[in-house]
């Protein structure tokens, strides 16, 4: 169930498009405000589409050779990898974007942000999971802002994971 929970993260990451850009405090005046509000704008859409499961659209926001980062799972390349993997993501029930920061400079931007939701998987009961996520936008010949990276993973602990050691291991006698 956790890896479900993991997954639905990445949908979160998947909402790639998704870092809600705002500048970042101390951020340089290296991205144009216009393409700070085409970024916002990409943004604000971007919840609504991953709530909607409207999967082709989210997945027309990458380039062709985009690398996607799932949290417990192998590099996915391209698009269409991409768009084929999330189709094993549970029901989303509630999805959203906070503390989102966007940056960049010319034709690349990179953004966080969290990702609070709660999803429903097949004949289970519902998941609440927080994660976070790093996305890498560049600019488009025709002017487009398409995810070329993005990488994120969950703020709870994984399943069955040792627990942390309270002091230093000792090393032997």
């Amino acid at each position: 169930m956790r890896m479900r929970l993991a997954v639905l993260a990445v949908v979160a990451v998947i909402g790639l498009d998704a870092c809600q850009p705002q500048a970042s405090a101390g951020a340089s005046a290296g991205l144009a405000e216009a393409d700070r509000a085409a970024l916002t704008k990409l943004v604000d859409s971007t919840a609504a589409i991953i709530k909607a499961h409207n999967w082709d659209v989210w997945a027309a926001g990458f380039t062709d050779d985009a690398v996607f980062l799932p949290p417990n799972h192998p590099m996915i390349h391209g698009r269409a990898a991409i768009r084929a993997w999330v189709d094993s993501f549970p029901t989303i029930n509630e999805f959203a974007f906070t503390n989102a920061t966007v940056d960049g400079s010319g034709s690349l931007a990179w953004g966080t942000t969290g990702i609070p939701m709660s999803f429903t998987p097949p004949g289970g009961a519902l998941m609440k999971d927080v994660s976070k996520q790093l996305v890498v936008w560049r600019k488009q010949a025709d002017g487009a802002w398409k995810v070329v990276a993005v990488a994120f993973n969950s703020d709870l602990p994984m399943p069955n994971a040792p627990a942390a050691p309270t002091t230093p291991a000792k090393k032997g006698k």
